[in-house]
């Protein structure tokens, strides 16, 4: 059967922009290839093309339209199937009928693992089917509303719940497959499947989400929220611990430019807290404002790159790993490039982090295979020292507060580690000083260690016993009253270049982060003796992130603007050192040792004195059940009698004669476990050389 149109059909079709730019193109090409017009149809074959062409469409469109609902029962039932089958799940849609032309109403959803609670019910959804998707067979839908969705989220242990069941699936993995995906492709589908889902207009009411948490509740409740036109605004009521607090959010979305925009923040004034968190991670997370953005997401030469900000005010955070305060940050923003290739991911070099006045572009690169390798790169021109010490967040760094600076300072940073192998690892990092001064200092002033002093020592954050520290102590001796072989044990063990260094002993640092990394925890090792006095005197004993950023920081200011001699800091270091349980200082140690003063120490006890100040609570270890060292012990003494000879500290006969053998005669003798309650040689020796192991390749260049 051959189909007629009008021809009013036709000039309206010729009119129309695309046409008209499609024929500007055609002519375009004909004035630069007229050889090529023999080639093309006359204007009636070109008609009848186009005649044949509409008809098809239109035939193909109302088979689609009379067809469209054997067409969507059977989309529906094998996605259902596929999806039911792969996750375990069991998903129903109670009904469905279409309402005019082209919309659909679904009734009655219902989702939930095939053997738990149900997670979502959706009493009405509607929309219009996009045919184009259709000719995909798929099902995509436009103007989309939805009334009366809940979700409900049950975790009634740490293995049973009702959503993680969409994490996973049972399907069978693909064998040819490459083993590793490439993650640029993996991330544009991902992005695609989220954003070809999303309808331009949406309409919810009343979407409820509701959590029980191991009897931890609080729920999400959205009386309403319309998406028109790309724009969108709502009110949220979050209920938490039985106070109830509106939640405000407005932004923009634009499914087919991947644009997403969104703004969120309270009611009056409040602060967001966010729920639960507290209850799985034992943290409090809370903010004025935030916004955040994702544009600009394009795939181009197998590198996904996307662009977009994202900027909190009025940040709290309160976790025990981080401090035992709450830190507040004013003001943060991030404008990130970020791009995803093959193996890897990379924050670009033109991205910039700011926190109050203080900014910096960092470059980070995660490579995920053949080799986990993470590679950080910040270079900082010089900027006004204050704004360092202005954007350090409140309560995080408490000796600092207030403290105020002039001129300027820059900083540079080069890291690389290979995580597959751990001893491939590179650190560069450099604060410099540009006329640099402290002009007031704050809560602290570390000068104060330069006269006698009040010292507190800790446990577990806890105040244990405060002494003096200066001749009003009867145990506190000089530096010249100690005894050299004692000074350069402990030295030796410790922290081999302490008068030579500022502070810090890179060599050391990437030692002990790739120990850690080994480990897989934070070992031991790796401070140098200016770091270990400001973690004593001037901190708590708190192991927190917080605590080991604010000790390098007061570090660098100490030894960068010599508030404190060298000899006058590892004076209050022999004073103050922990040598046992209770026991503070050199002197309480050769007594509670060796029931003698530290002036009449031998050799062999000093060296002993220095081996155990890594561990000094379980310093029993070192012993046998008869009060003798452990074999092990051995090595150790020769390691830092052979670094000693060869500074010249003693002489060859000293060394010749040394044994580890050594009489406790102190307190300490009182206190030897049995034999079957030491600990393993094995232990003991890993935690004893963790410090010397890494000063190994320091201390060469220190006579």
């Amino acid at each position: 059967m051959r189909m007629h149109f009008p021809s009013t059909v036709y000039s309206k079709l010729l009119q129309t922009p695309p046409v008209k730019y499609v024929r500007n193109l055609i002519a375009d090409f004909l004035l630069k290839h007229p050889g090529f017009v023999k080639w093309l149809p006359t204007k009636r074959q070109l008609k009848r093309f186009l005649a044949i062409f509409l008809s098809a469409f239109l035939l193909i469109v109302i088979l689609l339209v009379v067809f469209r609902r054997p067409i969507t029962e059977s989309i529906l039932h094998s996605k259902i199937e596929s999806f039911n089958e792969s996750h375990r799940a069991d998903l129903k849609i109670g009904s469905f009928q279409f309402k005019g032309l082209l919309g659909i109403e679904f009734k009655n959803i219902t989702l939930k693992p095939q053997d738990g609670d149900t997670l979502l019910t959706v009493k009405d959804l509607e929309g219009h089917i996009s045919l184009l998707r259709l000719l995909r067979f798929e099902v995509g839908l436009s103007d989309l509303t939805m009334v009366n969705t809940h979700i409900s989220l049950i975790k009634t242990d740490t293995t049973h719940n009702n959503y993680m069941f969409l994490l996973e699936s049972n399907k069978e993995k693909d064998t040819t497959a490459t083993p590793h995906a490439n993650l640029a492709r993996r991330y544009d589908r991902l992005l695609e499947a989220i954003f070809s889902k999303i309808p331009s207009d949406i309409n919810i009411q009343n979407f409820i989400l509701e959590a029980n948490m191991q009897g931890y509740k609080f729920s999400f409740n959205l009386p309403s929220l319309t998406v028109n036109d790309e724009l969108f605004q709502s009110t949220a009521i979050i209920t938490d611990k039985g106070k109830s607090v509106q939640w405000h959010f407005e932004g923009k979305l634009n499914p087919l430019d991947r644009v997403f925009m969104v703004r969120l923040f309270a009611e009056g004034g409040q602060k967001v807290e966010i729920p639960y968190i507290d209850q799985r991670w034992h943290a409090k997370v809370g903010f004025d404002t935030v916004q955040f953005s994702l544009e600009n997401s394009r795939l181009s030469r197998g590198v996904l790159s996307f662009e977009g900000n994202a900027a909190m005010s009025g940040l709290t955070i309160n976790h025990p790993k981080l401090s035992p305060m709450d830190i507040s940050i004013p003001k943060g923003t991030m404008d990130y490039n970020i791009h995803i290739g093959e193996n890897y991911y990379e924050v670009d070099s033109t991205s910039t982090f700011t926190f109050n006045r203080l900014s910096f572009k960092p470059y980070i690169r995660y490579q995920t295979y053949p080799d986990k390798q993470l590679t950080a790169v910040i270079h900082k021109e010089p900027f006004p020292a204050q704004d360092l010490f202005d954007a350090l967040p409140s309560g995080l760094f408490t000796t600092l507060d207030g403290i105020k600076t002039d001129g300027q300072l820059s900083y540079d940073l080069d890291f690389f580690v290979d995580l597959s192998h751990p001893d491939n690892i590179h650190l560069y990092s450099n604060l410099k000083r540009h006329n640099f001064k402290i002009v007031k200092y704050g809560n602290t002033d570390f000068r104060f260690i330069n006269a006698p002093f009040s010292y507190t020592a800790y446990e577990n954050g806890v105040p244990v016993r405060t002494f003096p520290v200066g001749p009003d102590n009867p145990n506190f001796r000089y530096l010249n009253e100690i005894p050299d072989n004692l000074k350069n044990a402990i030295l030796t063990s410790e922290d081999g270049q302490f008068f030579y260094h500022n502070g810090f002993i890179p060599d050391a640092i990437t030692k002990a982060i790739s120990t850690d990394l080994k480990r897989h925890r934070f070992a031991k090792g790796g401070s140098t003796i200016s770091q270990q006095l400001v973690k004593n005197v001037f901190l708590n004993r708190n192991k927190t992130i917080a605590r080991k950023v604010e000790e390098a920081m007061i570090t660098w200011l100490i030894e960068n603007n010599r508030l404190s001699s060298k000899e006058r800091m590892f004076e209050v270091y022999l004073n103050i050192l922990e040598m046992g349980p209770m026991v503070y200082g050199v002197n309480e140690g050769a007594h509670f040792y060796f029931n003698k003063d530290v002036r009449d120490l031998t050799l062999a006890e000093a060296i002993f004195m220095a081996s155990i100040i890594p561990h000094p609570k379980t310093f029993r270890s070192s012993f046998d059940s008869t009060g003798t060292l452990k074999p092990y012990m051995d090595s150790f003494y020769k390691f830092v009698a052979g670094k000693m000879l060869g500074k010249g500290q003693i002489m060859q006969s000293d060394y010749d004669m040394l044994t580890p053998n050594i009489n406790l005669t102190g307190r300490a003798k009182d206190l030897l476990r049995p034999a079957s309650d030491t600990l393993q040689p094995a232990s003991d020796s890993t935690e004893l050389f963790d410090q010397v192991d890494l000063n190994k390749e320091t201390i060469k260049q220190t006579k």
